[in-house]
């Protein structure tokens, strides 16, 4: 036997889905809008990281590069050759004294 509402029709006992509710569409709504905000701020927050660390990387190339310029001016700058008189520009030994 059917229940009978008070405007005498029947009510009827089939549910509805969730997502089909009204209340189930807000709240899918709401949860893609939280899974595109997490996914934005990820996708922000990798680019930062990554920015950061290109330009952190070409910063140590900088100084890399001048330590090794410093310390090749330093070595060339503390050598003295002798030359061969025969062939102009041959070096034939050091003359500094630490270069033995």
């Amino acid at each position: 036997m059917q229940e009978v509402s008070a405007d005498n029709a029947p009510v009827s006992k089939v549910k509805l889905p969730w997502h089909r509710t009204l209340v189930g569409k807000v709240a899918i709504f709401m949860l893609l809008g939280v899974i595109f905000a997490y996914l934005i701020g990820a996708m922000l927050g990798f680019t930062m990281v990554e920015r950061s660390a290109r330009d952190q990387w070409g910063r140590e190339a900088q100084v890399n590069a001048q330590i090794v310029s410093a310390t090749i001016r330093r070595i060339y700058t503390s050598v003295a050759v002798r030359t061969d008189s025969n062939w102009p520009g041959e070096p034939t030994g050091f003359r500094t004294t630490h270069w033995r």
